[in-house]
């Protein structure tokens, strides 16, 4: 069972509603996005943005009756083919399925799932 509520850190993240937070989860988030970021060298293109909203959505996952909800296959397809250089759809494709084995993504038909987290 998930202890659901608001996160106390959450300057990064900026997260609204109830979720199930990793103790630090808001630093967590922030020092991975800022370090896709250095090697990138940017911090204001689409890879950013839609990985910013799928590594809070890791670290606050939504809870739904005190079990928290596993983030849809697509928002986790998008972040990693959107910052991939090369072999996008077959980086995408594995990365995801290890965090669908976690439980951290839903299937790709994701019907249990949440597209992102609200903020």
């Amino acid at each position: 069972m998930a202890n659901c509520s608001r996160p106390t850190e959450n300057k990064f993240c900026r997260i609204t509603a109830d979720v199930c937070a990793y103790p630090g989860g808001d630093n967590e988030a922030y020092m991975a996005v800022r370090s896709l970021a250095i090697y990138r060298m940017k911090n204001d293109d689409y890879c950013i943005q839609v990985f910013s909203r799928f590594v809070c959505g890791l670290y606050f996952p939504l809870c739904r009756y005190r079990i928290t909800v596993p983030l849809c296959w697509d928002s986790c397809y998008t972040a990693f083919k959107s910052c991939a250089a090369s072999s996008g759809d077959k980086i995408a494709t594995a990365r995801c399925s290890d965090f669908v084995m976690s439980g951290q993504v839903a299937a790709q038909t994701c019907v249990n799932g949440v597209d992102t987290v609200p903020v």
